[in-house]
């Protein structure tokens, strides 16, 4: 029994089944009919908000998507949270008015009557809610149309911005790049500029951090690199089931079992000179797959790892493109943010990928390499937990993206 009892309290579903339960203990308290709770309950201004309660729990979800804080609006912190709960709490009392309402008290056919029966004077109010019912469908149907875009593959453009101006990477110390115009004059030994159209090319792979990385880039990269985002959001290498102890959970199989594949076309495609593969996302947790449970950092889950990365590795050397792994910085994800994950803040799982990464380069040093990321996210608190360079601990905004490609860039450098 302590071992049965130990499994259902280590459940990640738990805590659910404790709400369920204590919410239906308070349904049972508040209908009794001695109940104080109930008569609380059954005052302005809950009432109101109880007998609107299923249109909030409706239009909050889409409120939610279109006003995402720095990307929708240019309102963040706790401005846009009141402003998502005054449009939620708006759009229910017209929803409940005009449509939930009439049909609940008339039926359908009778609240909104045939274009015929709306032109006659007397029928002004049903016209009204009938204009309203358009409204309200019409909005639903933008917002669902968002969130199927998302389930699709978000568009970069969609991911959090930095709208601060772009920093720049300035002189970096380090090799130049090899020129095919003239040669430069002397100088001393660091990391100049090839010109734009003359820039090497570096395409990244793997999860969302590339891309973040990219959509907040310096302005003056395409002076280094003339970058391309080859990445796929919500995806790393591995393929099977992960949950966190937060309760989250993700099919990777389901969302990402083409990976392989993508990287293949997409490097057969852009012929890249460095290929920069940047995971460890996804990477951090127990693995469930059709054949067990791999735990995390064992013997099972660390040859399931490399195999899948040595995979990916031989899908980029096929084009002919160097191999640079980024090795996992320090996260520090944010528990408020969308996704919390809070694995990912384990340093020591963290440095656990990082030797791993560190095997598949030392395996093939003539064309596989691994880039040190900022120490500044595992030394410097200011900076590792700042939402200002990283928006939720783990992706950038571009004060983080300037300071990975301020350490990374003299590392790719050399490589060429």
């Amino acid at each position: 029994m302590p071992r049965l009892g130990a499994g259902i309290l280590g459940d990640p579903m738990a805590p659910f089944v404790v709400i369920a339960l204590l919410a239906a203990g308070l349904v049972a308290v508040a209908g009794h009919p001695a109940s104080t709770l109930g008569r609380v309950l059954g005052s302005q201004p809950l009432r109101w908000l109880g007998e609107r309660s299923y249109a909030v729990y409706l239009w909050h979800w889409p409120v939610c998507v279109l006003t995402r804080p720095g990307v929708d609006v240019p309102i963040t912190g706790w401005a846009n949270s009141a402003l998502r709960v005054a449009l939620s709490l708006a759009l229910a009392e017209l929803s409940y008015r005009f449509v939930e309402r009439p049909i609940r008290g008339h039926g359908f056919f009778r609240a909104y009557p045939s274009r015929h029966a709306l032109r006659r004077p007397r029928l002004r109010l049903p016209a009204i809610r009938a204009a309203a019912l358009a409204a309200v469908v019409a909005v639903g149907a933008t917002s669902i149309g968002f969130q199927l875009s998302a389930v699709a593959g978000r568009p970069v453009d969609r991911v959090p911005v930095d709208a601060g101006p772009a920093p720049t990477l300035g002189p970096l110390d380090g090799p130049a790049p090899p020129s095919t115009g003239p040669s430069p004059s002397a100088g001393p030994a660091s990391a100049r500029p090839s010109s734009g159209p003359n820039a090497p090319t570096l395409a990244i792979f793997g999860d969302s951090q590339g891309m973040t990385l990219l959509v907040n880039k310096p302005a003056d990269l395409g002076k280094y690199f003339a970058t391309t985002d080859a990445t796929i959001e919500g995806c790393g290498i591995l393929l099977g089931k992960v949950a966190s102890r937060s309760g989250e959970r993700r099919d990777l199989t389901a969302s990402c079992a083409a990976w392989r594949s993508k990287w293949e076309s997409s490097a057969a495609k852009l012929r890249p000179r460095i290929a920069l593969v940047m995971i460890g996302a996804w990477d951090v947790f127990d693995l469930t797959t059709p054949t067990g449970t791999l735990a995390f950092g064992s013997p099972q889950w660390d040859a399931n790892f490399s195999a899948q990365l040595a995979q990916g590795i031989a899908a980029l050397r096929k084009a002919g493109a160097t191999v640079a792994l980024s090795l996992l910085p320090c996260y520090r994800p944010v528990k408020a943010s969308a996704g919390f994950w809070p694995e990912r803040g384990d340093d020591d799982r963290t440095r656990h990928v990082n030797v791993l990464l560190r095997a598949a380069a030392d395996s093939d040093p003539a064309h596989v390499h691994a880039v040190e990321p900022p120490v500044e996210f595992c030394t410097n608190p200011s900076i590792a937990t700042s939402r200002s360079y990283r928006w939720d601990g783990v992706h950038y905004y571009k004060p983080g993206a300037a300071l990975y490609f301020k350490a990374v860039v003299p590392q790719l450098l050399t490589m060429l």
